[in-house]
Parts: C-alpha cells; sequence; structure tokens
C-alpha cells in the first residue's frame, strides 16, 4: 500500500538544540529528546508500506508560563527541513 502522509512530526527539544524551540518549556515526546527524519522513515518502514512522500510544518506557537513569549526569532535548522527525497 502506497502512503503520502498529510501530517508528520519531527523533532529537536534538547539542551543543545539549534531548532529555536526552548526545550525548558516543551517536552520530550515518548523521552526522545530529538525525533528526525531519518528516524521517521525507518519508523515507516514496515511490510507492505511504501511511504511515498509526506509534508512536514513547522511551528511554534505556544503560552509560555511567564506569559508573552519573547526571545530571538525562529531560524529553522537546515538538518530539521530537509526532506531526504520524501
Amino acid at each position: 500500500m502506497k502512503i503520502w502522509d498529510p501530517h508528520f512530526h519531527i523533532w529537536d527539544v534538547s539542551q543543545t538544540t539549534t531548532s529555536g524551540h526552548d526545550p525548558e518549556q516543551l517536552f520530550a515526546p515518548e523521552g526522545n529528546p530529538v525525533y528526525t527524519l531519518e528516524r521517521y522513515e525507518k519508523d515507516m518502514a514496515i511490510e507492505g508500506i511504501e511511504l511515498t512522500g509526506g509534508a512536514f510544518v513547522e511551528a511554534i506557537a505556544f503560552a509560555q508560563r511567564e506569559g508573552i513569549l519573547r526571545g530571538a526569532s525562529f531560524s529553522p535548522d537546515p538538518e530539521m527541513v530537509h526532506m531526504g527525497g520524501i
């Protein structure tokens, strides 16, 4: 079965992130502070499934515990936006 994934997630909320995410405000889903496109592709390597493409959209919008989010503007990490042939 061919699948084009309309909505998938990759993230970097590690202490050394360059993604613009604040690791003090966000959590590491399932305890994984970094989930790369390569890990996603491995997770999607399921017998009988052919991943033909997908869409990843980065957006940062959330309420901070201390109020309005302030700080350096978001600058995407080239490693996080590389689509690796998908």
